[in-house]
């Protein structure tokens, strides 16, 4: 993507984010966060696309993976682990897409999932540390993205990771993205603190984790 197209895809990530981590009051809000994923998976859609014409046109003998990647179905409530080997399976040079197509995936199936319900957020310094512990991570690796960072001490024991990414808005403005997960399960973090809050719950999570 260039610079343009990136900043529009971190804007729709951000919003289908931002609105599963407060908590959906309506089914309209909830439609919003579909239509921002859908765009979003839209322009990765679009990078797909223009990874295969830059390998068709460097070698002709490329047209057969080429053409059977570019028309594969993209829409996230197909994607999959199989659309994703397939299309690893044409295209070995897309990972980082594929990737991305995991992310938006995963945040669609937690929309679809999450209750109608308002959801009151909630802060603590687990989750103050948690972001810390991921920024440094990335600034000392020298990298935008950590995935499958384990997070279970920060948040006392619980089951907890998550993949994160540096964005730069159009505003100019750097901050860390997460996507956060418990017991492998894409999850608000305001529901993770209500679990950490909870003795009761706490006990009950760890309880899961030690069984699987």
């Amino acid at each position: 993507m260039n610079t343009t197209t990136t900043t529009r895809f971190q804007k729709y990530v951000g919003a289908a984010a931002d609105a599963f981590e407060a908590g959906f009051t309506s089914k309209a809000a909830q439609k919003r966060a579909f239509d921002s994923l859908n765009r979003a998976a839209s322009l990765v859609r679009e990078d797909v696309h223009q990874l295969c014409w830059d390998l068709a046109k460097q070698d002709a003998a490329n047209t057969e993976r080429t053409d059977g990647a570019y028309w594969m179905n993209f829409d996230l409530h197909v994607w999959s682990a199989k659309r994703r080997a397939e299309l690893l399976g044409y295209l070995p040079e897309a990972e980082a897409i594929a990737n991305q197509f995991d992310d938006l995936a995963a945040l669609r199936k937690s929309i679809k999932a999450a209750p109608i319900v308002p959801v009151e957020r909630k802060e603590c310094d687990a989750s103050a540390k948690a972001m810390t512990t991921l920024r440094e991570l990335m600034e000392k690796r020298g990298e935008q993205y950590a995935r499958g960072v384990k997070l279970t001490e920060v948040f006392g024991r619980l089951p907890v990771y998550a993949n994160a990414h540096m964005v730069t808005n159009q505003h100019g403005t750097t901050f860390v993205r997460v996507f956060w997960y418990m017991l492998d399960e894409l999850t608000p973090l305001n529901m993770i603190m209500a679990v950490l809050q909870s003795p009761e719950a706490k006990a009950a999570m760890e309880a899961k984790a030690a069984q699987a």
